[in-house]
Parts: C-alpha cells; sequence; structure tokens
C-alpha cells in the first residue's frame, strides 16, 4: 500500500511539472499503465478550461465584450474598461492563454509520442483504443492551436519538436509561422486525427472529440484564413490595413496581402465535409399545444408561402421555432443526447461553473436570486428581425428623432401578443422573431424559476422591469442592466438562486455547433468567384465549388427555417454584397452570446466600424411613471468603445518575447518595458 501511494503521488506530481522530469524511465513507467496514461491524456485536456473556455462569462474571456453584450458590475471598469480600451497589458487573458496552450501542446505531444507503449498492459488496451488515444491527442494539439492563431494570430508551429527545458534560450528560439502555415498545420493535423477519431462516442465520452469536430475546426480555422484579414480583396475595402508591419524577425509577411479566391473554395468544401457525415443536425422539438408553467403554447408560425407549407426539415409547419432555438441552450438537453453540438466542453464540472453560474447567474434579475448585470446592447436588440421577417421600425436609428421612429403603445392584458404576458409591456416587443424572445430579456419579460419551492415559490413567474426605482432598475447599486436590455438566452424556466430547492441547470458549451458550420458554408460558397476542383477530406470525391445558389440555401434555408423566419428573396441571393450582409446578420442573431461576434468582426476586418461606434440602451434612469421616455434610445458612457488596428491580435506577453528572442511582437503593443 505504502508503495502504490508513493507510485501515484509521484505520478500526480509528473503529470503537474512533467517538463522538470527527464528520467527515461519515468516516461515508461507512466506509459506501460493504462491508468497513468488516461491520466496523461485527460491532462491534455485540462489546458482548454479557464481562459480557454470558449462560450463563458466575462471573468474568463473579453469575448463577450463586443458590441452585443454587456457587464454592468466591476468587471464593467476593469476588464470590460481594459479591453476595449486597448490596455490588454492589464488584464490576464493575454499572458495566461500563450502559456496553457503550449503547455497543453507539449503534453500532448510526449502523449503521441509514447502511448504506443500503453499496449503493454493489454489486460483492457486494444490496437483500437491506442489508435482514438493518439487521435484524441493530435486533435487536442491542433485545437490549442485553433485557439492560439485566432487570438495572437501567427505563432510558432513546433510540430513533433518537444523542447528542452535544459537547452539556452538561443537553442530554444523558434520564429513565428505565417498565418496560412498555422491554418495549414491545424487543416493537415486535424485531418489525420480524423481518420481514427469515431463519428460518435457513448455518454461516458461524450465530450471527448470525434471525426466532425476534428472536420468541423479545421472548416473554421480554412474560413478564417480566407477572410478578409488574411484574404484582402481589392476594391473591397479590405486593403485599408493589410498587416504590413506584422513580420517576422527576419522581414517576412505572417499576413497573407494578396487575394486568393481558391481559400474560399477550400473552405466551403471543408465545411461540406462536416455536412456530408450526415451526423449532425439542428435541434427542432414538436408543437405544444397544451401550456404548462415556462412553456407556452406554441406560436402560429408567420404564413410565408414556404415553410409554413411543409414538415420539417423543409417548413416548420411541424416544429416549435421557439422552444427548438431556446431548448437547445438552456440545459433541457444532456451534451450527449444534442444533436447539433459538434464540439464543446461538456457539463459545468468541465467548463470551470463558466456558463453555469458566470454566465446564467449573472444574467438572471435579482428577483429571482441573480445579479442582474448582464444583458445586451440595442444594436443587438435591434438586429433580431419582426414575425414576417422585416426590420424592427427604428432598427439602428439613434439620433435625437429616433424614439419617434419605434412602436409606441404598450399591452392592455396578459393574452393580447404572445410572449408579452402582462399588461403594460412595449409594444415594440411584440411580433418579434422566436430567437427574439429566446435571447431577449426585454422589460416586462416573465422568469419563470420553476425551481423555488416551499418559503420561495411566491418568487415563481416573476414579471421583471428594468425601470428606475424598481428592485431590477436602477437603485444606486451596482447591480442593473446599463443598457435596460437584458439577455435569456441559456436561461431554464427552471433555473433559480438562494432559495428552497433553488438550482441552475448545467448547461452544453456550444464551442462548435452545426448551425455554424451551415452559414460558414453559405458564407464562404457566396465568396467564391470562379469554380474550383477541391478534393473532399478523406480523398474519395471531388467537389465542384462555386457560387451556386441551391448549395448556398442548403446552408441558410434550414437557419432561417428553424429559427421561424422567412427565406430571403430572389434579389438578395442574386446579389454578394447583399447577401454577405445578411450572412453576417444571420450570425449576429443565430449565434449571440456564442463567442463568435468577437471574432466575426476582426476576421470580416469591421472591428474598426462596427466596435468605434457609441453603444446604445434605453434610458434607465426613467422610472416607470415615464417610461415612454424610458424607451428613448441613448448613449451609455460606461461603455465607450474604441478600436484600433493593433486590437486585431491579442499582445504576446513580454516574458515570452524575452524567452525567445526570434519572437516578434504584435504591431502596435509594447516589446519590453
Amino acid at each position: 500500500m505504502a508503495i502504490s501511494a508513493v507510485a501515484a503521488t509521484s505520478c500526480s506530481e509528473y503529470l503537474e511539472v512533467d517538463k522538470y522530469f527527464n528520467d527515461r524511465m519515468t516516461l515508461d513507467n507512466v506509459f506501460t499503465n493504462q491508468d497513468y496514461t488516461e491520466q496523461w491524456l485527460a491532462d491534455t485536456y485540462s489546458h482548454l478550461k479557464g481562459n480557454n473556455t470558449e462560450v463563458c462569462g466575462k471573468y474568463s474571456s473579453p469575448h463577450n465584450f463586443a458590441d452585443d453584450q454587456t457587464f454592468g458590475d466591476g468587471h464593467r471598469i476593469d476588464h470590460y474598461g481594459y479591453v476595449t480600451s486597448g490596455q490588454w497589458e492589464m488584464v490576464d487573458y493575454a499572458s495566461n492563454v500563450w502559456s496553457e496552450c503550449y503547455n497543453g501542446i507539449r503534453k500532448a505531444t510526449i502523449f503521441m509520442q509514447n502511448v504506443h507503449k500503453v499496449i503493454a498492459d493489454s489486460r483492457y488496451v486494444t490496437e483500437e483504443d491506442v489508435k482514438d488515444y493518439h487521435a484524441q491527442a493530435r486533435f487536442v494539439r491542433a485545437y490549442y492551436y485553433w485557439l492560439l492563431l485566432k487570438k495572437y494570430g501567427p505563432v510558432p508551429v513546433l510540430g513533433d519538436d518537444i523542447l528542452d527545458y535544459n537547452e539556452s534560450y538561443d537553442d530554444l528560439a523558434r520564429a513565428r509561422n505565417t498565418f496560412d502555415e498555422v491554418v495549414d498545420f491545424i487543416a493537415s493535423e486535424m485531418v489525420i486525427a480524423a481518420q481514427d477519431l469515431p463519428l460518435s462516442r457513448g455518454i461516458l465520452e461524450a465530450q471527448r472529440p470525434t471525426r466532425g469536430a476534428a472536420l468541423a475546426t479545421r472548416a473554421k480555422a480554412l474560413v478564417y484564413a480566407a477572410s478578409p484579414w488574411n484574404n484582402p480583396k481589392a476594391g473591397a475595402g479590405d486593403e485599408s490595413y493589410q498587416f504590413e508591419d506584422l513580420t517576422n524577425f527576419d522581414g517576412t509577411l505572417l499576413m497573407a496581402q494578396e487575394y486568393d479566391d481558391e481559400k474560399w473554395a477550400k473552405a466551403a468544401a471543408a465545411c461540406k465535409d462536416v455536412i456530408d457525415l450526415g451526423v449532425y443536425q439542428l435541434h427542432v422539438v414538436a408543437p405544444r399545444s397544451v401550456a404548462a408553467e415556462g412553456f407556452p403554447v406554441t406560436v402560429e408560425p408567420y404564413d410565408d408561402g414556404d415553410f409554413v407549407n411543409k414538415n420539417w426539415p423543409e417548413g416548420y409547419a411541424d416544429i416549435d421555432p421557439y422552444e427548438s432555438y431556446r431548448s437547445l441552450f438552456n440545459g433541457s438537453l444532456s451534451y450527449d443526447g444534442n444533436p447539433e453540438v459538434i464540439f464543446g466542453r461538456g457539463p459545468a464540472a468541465n467548463q470551470g461553473e463558466n456558463i453555469k453560474n458566470q454566465m446564467v447567474q449573472h444574467q438572471m434579475p435579482q428577483s429571482i436570486g441573480g445579479w442582474n448585470v448582464h444583458g445586451m446592447t440595442l444594436k443587438q436588440m435591434d438586429a433580431y428581425y419582426m414575425l414576417d421577417g422585416t426590420d424592427v421600425p427604428g432598427k439602428d436609428t439613434f439620433d435625437a428623432e429616433a424614439a419617434e421612429k419605434r412602436v409606441k403603445g404598450y399591452t392592455q392584458s396578459a393574452t393580447e401578443y404572445p410572449h408579452l404576458e402582462a399588461a403594460g409591456i412595449s409594444l415594440q416587443f411584440a411580433n418579434r422573431e422566436p430567437r427574439f424572445y429566446a435571447s431577449v430579456a426585454f422589460s416586462g419579460t416573465k422568469w419563470p424559476a420553476l425551481s423555488y419551492s416551499g418559503n420561495h415559490t411566491h418568487l415563481r413567474n416573476q414579471i421583471c422591469h428594468y425601470y428606475r426605482g424598481l428592485y431590477d432598475g436602477y437603485l444606486n447599486a451596482k447591480l442593473w442592466l446599463r443598457t435596460g436590455i437584458g439577455s435569456i438566452k441559456f436561461y431554464h424556466p427552471e433555473d433559480a438562486n438562494n432559495g428552497d430547492n433553488a438550482v441552475i441547470r448545467d448547461k452544453t458549451e456550444p464551442a462548435i455547433r452545426y448551425a455554424d458550420i451551415l452559414l460558414l458554408y453559405a458564407e464562404s460558397l457566396n465568396e467564391v468567384e470562379g469554380t474550383h476542383y477541391i478534393t473532399s477530406w478523406d480523398g474519395s470525391t471531388e467537389y465542384e465549388i462555386s457560387r451556386d445558389l441551391n448549395e448556398i440555401k442548403k446552408g441558410i434555408r434550414p437557419v432561417r427555417c428553424r429559427a421561424g423566419v422567412p427565406d430571403y428573396d430572389a434579389e438578395t441571393y442574386g446579389s454578394v454584397t447583399a447577401l454577405r450582409t445578411k450572412i453576417k446578420r444571420e450570425r449576429q442573431i443565430e449565434l449571440y452570446a456564442e463567442a463568435q461576434r468577437w471574432w466575426d468582426l476582426r476576421r470580416w476586418k469591421d472591428a474598426t466600424v462596427e466596435l468605434n461606434k457609441p453603444v446604445y440602451g434605453f434610458s434607465v434612469m426613467m422610472t416607470e411613471a415615464q417610461k415612454d421616455k424610458f424607451y428613448t434610445p441613448t448613449e451609455v458612457p460606461q461603455y465607450a468603445q474604441v478600436f484600433t488596428n493593433k486590437m486585431y491580435f491579442w499582445p504576446i506577453s513580454k516574458t515570452e518575447l524575452k524567452r525567445n528572442p526570434l519572437l516578434t511582437q504584435n504591431p502596435g503593443w509594447q516589446t519590453y518595458d
């Protein structure tokens, strides 16, 4: 027993500080034992948590600080203020992610080079197991490069090299690879991993990567490589800043300077690889004819003359678009039972409680035990369509007469309009598309909080308003929504906090989901100018890629249909520019609060425009007696944003720059003190 205890302790310490171990016998001992081998593999995943979580709360990542979400407490001043003003040296994101990713990369590489030894423990381990272990490590190693690429841009690719920490800094120095080289490495590694990864996994391994996860990550990386920041097109406005100052130590340009149409074709083909697996589908639920607490009767979809006459997947006649979208995120589905999530971090325990507490608890009003500080901008609220697919009156108008363009009046009863469940709710929230009600907590939203029982049953089904002086409005404290608009995505009708039997359901992190891939497929095809022939990931077929409208619709129509809104008209489909604008808006709506907007604005090179605009909300200093004035679009100075060219990529830590003399800093950031 004593020997076993020492062995277990030694292994545990080794897994935490493996860089200090050089004894060959130690590696052999670990990788000839199945338990230790699986512990090592699990440890390679461990760096995906914390600051590397993708859909998460404000503490772990700045992804939330785009032009769609807002936070109202102390982090509004420090984390939010530092990020949006370019003071990245003041937050831990910039330095932590680099070291976390490269630690994970090193552990994965050591694992890949030694896992074959575990076959000696042949009581349970088969050759197929070893292939799967190896493919998992290859996937997670490439995924760390994917995270690094989005944040820092071009980074050093180590391949299968394992750096010897006993060498000098000069011998350890590695220069940055170009953006395209990093993407090519990710893409090629994911193809190799996909060959040995299964199409699906059982419930106990649901969060481990599958073939689809590998191919989907590859597709996203190729889309980023094809996007304007690395594929500038003359005459499209992309050439205003082409990262000419982002170079290697020898002056090598690290971002592409010329347009390559084939990049879009490769990205489209990679998305098609995922689609053609036939594994994933958009989540839908059947209509509800009888209401229950927190679960309203299905609202009759809009009669568009198209979707309304067909059953799913060709139409929405037999689905509930609102509940289909809402239940995808709120914990109604287990990770293994979610047909749409391609990759994520599984239950809350694997996310460090990022979604469950840091997001949902922050977005719930104080009335049901939340912190009432996680909301959205007026720009985001305006992005949602009306039920018939038209724009909401007054969309994106913030001038002195803007309020006059918006719908006036209030509900007279709780049954006058679907989803407006009380009298006195602004009519500008009526007749909106289903995703609006599954995402936006407008003033007058009902929060069911059904898990409350006993002495707290009275807290159920509260109608929460954000007028000044009310419990969830401005009360001279920090827990109030600065824009007067809340967020309800990820909230389940049972979710409540601090009371008898109150619970917040575990949520699945949708780091990559099928709707994202479908929209990227449509986006990529829309940008293709010629005809290209691209081989599928496994070499089994050759795709003919062009701006084929029927193929583009395969990416757009399912998303629009599930959302309960009409398809685009022929004029929109016929124009590259018009469709590009629509797809960008579709991603803004469909992927709200999923850590996509922040990156999309950068890869499109739209951040310079969109993130330099003032942030607007409602006039939150108005009381309920002044509610007409409450709905006046009002600039929120606390959320002032400044975006400069240097903010396209994160700064590399000065510590890392000192360690690696061949490493160059991203433009605009300090190199040394």
